[in-house]
């Protein structure tokens, strides 16, 4: 049996107060800035970036998107990273749309 061993090195907030309530999942984008935690979430509907720094207990909010209400739902949001012509692009999957929606990922790790 695997047995896995977790240590709290600090705690993550976001700007908005429910900006992690229901969090539908996270995706660790690295770039030549260093490495970006994404969280989506449908509590209060928000794309989070987060700058993971260095060592643990740096990670810092580096920006944040507000998803507009008709979009939520109470199912799951997967985000899927995808290489495109024009840079990363960061697709939400489940959103209560009939397409995926996209985000050019601008802010990559340089917010300290």
């Amino acid at each position: 049996m695997v047995t896995a061993v977790f240590t709290v090195e600090g705690s993550l907030s976001s700007s908005p107060n429910d900006g992690l309530v229901g969090l539908d999942d996270l995706h660790l984008v690295h770039g030549a800035g260093g490495t970006v935690l994404y969280a989506v979430s449908r509590g209060g509907g928000y794309l989070t970036g987060f700058d993971v720094g260095d060592a643990p207990g740096q990670t810092v909010e580096g920006s944040y998107w507000s998803l507009a209400a008709q979009f939520l739902q109470l199912e799951t949001t997967d985000l899927v990273l995808r290489d495109h012509a024009t840079g990363p692009q960061l697709y939400m999957a489940g959103l209560n749309s009939g397409a995926c929606a996209a985000c050019a990922l601008m802010m990559m790790a340089q917010v300290r």
